[in-house]
């Protein structure tokens, strides 16, 4: 009996010591707790906050630059371009809109922020006006100040007082680009397709413009003339008569077939371009008596009279005190730009061969049919094939 009321007894304190633990481990628990959110709602920090526009805004600036792209930005900035006028200023105006639009896009660090506060604005349940009103400080940075510091980053969005006058702005565009015709619709589209059905006339005055429009209306001339190149069979090598030749307007001493020379003219601007000077002429169109002379005074560097595309007026030989080898700029320069113009080295003259000339090119001529074994260079994209006659 007595056993029993001690195992009784015992048992009783130890339910009392097991509660009294529990009440210090809950009150322990307790001002950790709320020590930790004393120290959360205590403790600040710097924070950046970006400020964009609003979704609304934000699709709004969208369609504007989507309307605007609709356009070659080239074209619409050449003050040169004829019946074009409304439809610049309303490129111009929309253009201006966009370009401050980007200033909707700001940034702000703010310090001493509550780390609370920041929290509760990412969870959207606190407004931005108080959030920056919490700040010790706010300073007005640059997006690169932005990027160069690091700190925590808030995103907040910030609609425009009124954009009606963006969206007429957009109307506008696209009434005036309504307004135009089709050959004008086609010279500001930035498009490549289409050009086929201009006269040559109007596609050489798309050609002199700025812009994709003008690149493309380029190769659609170059398309024609390789396709159309003027037949040569009822004449002679270098017998040619004098209106199927055309001077060089940087050295009239020399000509070649006029065919050649608005893409001629094109290269040689080209070719000022990259090294202030005109390309330097040795030689062009070489009549028959010529090319016995000089096959006479270097037989084994010429071709046999009458077979020459001198003859054709379809090769030039350049200064060879300047394309004087095949690590020469100018050599290196011609041979990867040239094709573009219809004027390529032709690989049977490479410096490989028993008659090495670098300084020698021709007009889009072929030998056997395979142009790309016949002419090195890459491939352009318009093939000139002109028969080498004779």
């Amino acid at each position: 009996m007595q056993r029993v009321a001690t195992k009784v007894a015992n048992t009783g304190h130890w339910c009392r010591l097991r509660t009294w633990f529990a009440v210090v481990l809950a009150t322990a628990l307790g001002f950790a707790l709320f020590a930790s959110a004393s120290h959360a709602a205590l403790t600040t920090e710097d924070v950046i906050v970006e400020v964009q526009p609003s979704s609304a805004d934000a699709a709004l600036w969208t369609l504007a630059r989507q309307t605007i792209a609709t356009v070659d930005a080239e074209m619409l900035e050449d003050d040169s371009a004829e019946g074009l006028a409304s439809l610049q200023k309303a490129y111009r105006a929309l253009h201006q809109t966009l370009a401050e639009a980007d200033r909707h896009r700001s940034f702000f660090k703010l310090e001493d922020i509550p780390v609370s506060l920041g929290e509760a604005f990412e969870q959207g349940t606190l407004p931005q006006s108080a959030l920056f009103s919490a700040a010790a400080s706010v300073a007005t940075i640059t997006e690169a100040e932005a990027a160069g510091l690091d700190l925590p980053r808030l995103v907040a969005t910030q609609s425009m007082a009124d954009n009606t006058e963006v969206m007429e702005q957009v109307e506008a565009f696209k009434a005036a680009l309504e307004e135009l015709d089709d050959t004008d619709r086609l010279l500001v589209s930035g498009s490549t397709a289409g050009f086929e059905k201009l006269p040559d006339d109007q596609l050489k005055s798309v050609a002199s413009r700025p812009g994709t429009a003008g690149e493309a209306a380029q190769l659609e001339l170059d398309r024609r003339l390789a396709a159309n190149f003027p037949d040569m069979s009822g004449y002679s090598n270098g017998l040619l008569p004098d209106d199927l030749l055309c001077p060089i307007p940087w050295d009239t001493r020399y000509q070649l077939h006029c065919s050649t020379m608005d893409n001629f003219i094109r290269l040689g601007a080209a070719y000022q371009q990259e090294f202030g000077t005109n390309l330097p002429i040795l030689s062009g169109y070489r009549p028959l008596a010529d090319q016995y002379a000089v096959n006479a005074d270097s037989p084994n560097m010429t071709a046999i009279p009458g077979t020459s595309n001198h003859g054709w007026g379809l090769a030039v030989d350049f200064d060879w005190d300047v394309f004087d080898s095949w690590d020469a700029p100018e050599v290196k320069w011609m041979i990867e730009n040239g094709p573009r113009f219809g004027w390529r080295h032709p690989s049977a003259l490479n410096w490989n061969t028993d008659r090495p000339e670098p300084w020698h090119f021709e007009f889009g001529t072929m030998y056997g049919g395979t142009d790309a074994q016949d002419f090195d260079g890459p491939t352009p994209e318009v093939i000139y094939r002109v028969k080498s006659f004779g």
